[in-house]
């Protein structure tokens, strides 16, 4: 048996499927949190799991070549917005992926009332992914989706070997020359949707209305990712 001493890569899997934040709930115990008693107390805090979740690790490997590393530049980067499908990423655009770390760049989670509808969903979310400069595991995590007999579930330890064995399944990354057009159509949906978005139409109008003060430019401490911690926030 493997025991490990910090948390699974594939948490969220656990934690969209039974709606506990695994991570939170780490970092309360490390505050002091105590955990309820068996008798009486912790057999009351059982958990029952709801539908089903998949989780894609987005590496920097190239399948067609033995999982090699791929390093160099991100030249475009467009992640899955989706419903139902959670996005784990420590990358952006022109970020240089090196040989010295990991080669894990991402993880996209979806969640379904079903295995086939979490299927579905993390398919068409890796569809909507485009990573430009390095090549990764989406397309054979789509052959993989469409893989008949992992759809059935037939699927097991030697699976995916033995299937990459047969020249059918993987054809491999796609043409170098279908990359920029890839992510050119990307960058357009992305312009797309963020012309949509009502706090931009907002600001657009309050520039356009006669008078308006000029912007006011961002301040140093607005690009600090210590200023963009989401739901983080700092423990006393």
């Amino acid at each position: 048996l493997e025991m490990n001493t910090r948390i699974q890569v594939e948490h969220p899997v656990t934690e969209v499927t039974s709606g506990v934040d695994l991570v939170g709930e780490q970092v309360e115990i490390a505050r002091g949190k105590r955990l309820p008693r068996w008798r009486g107390g912790l057999a009351g805090h059982f958990v029952e799991p709801r539908g089903a979740a998949m989780e894609l690790r987005l590496n920097a490997e190239d399948p067609a070549e033995g999982f090699r590393p791929s390093t160099g530049r991100i030249t475009s980067l467009r992640l899955p917005t989706a419903p139902w499908v959670r996005v784990d990423c420590g990358v952006e655009a022109g970020s240089e992926v090196t040989p010295f770390y990991d080669s894990l760049l991402a993880k996209v989670i979806a969640w379904g009332p079903t295995r086939g509808e979490a299927m579905a969903r993390l398919e068409g979310a890796l569809r909507e992914t485009v990573v430009g400069g390095v090549a990764t595991t989406v397309p054979l995590g789509l052959a993989l989706l469409a893989d008949e007999g992992f759809r059935a579930a037939r699927n097991h330890c030697q699976y995916l070997a033995e299937r990459l064995e047969e020249p059918s399944f993987f054809p491999g990354m796609p043409p170098e020359e279908e990359l920029p057009l890839l992510a050119a159509a990307a960058a357009w949906i992305s312009r797309a949707r963020s012309s949509s978005r009502p706090a931009a139409a907002a600001a657009m109008a309050a520039a356009a209305s006669p008078g308006s003060a000029p912007a006011a430019p961002p301040s140093p401490a607005a690009a600090s990712p210590w200023a963009q911690r989401g739901r983080w926030r700092d423990l006393p």
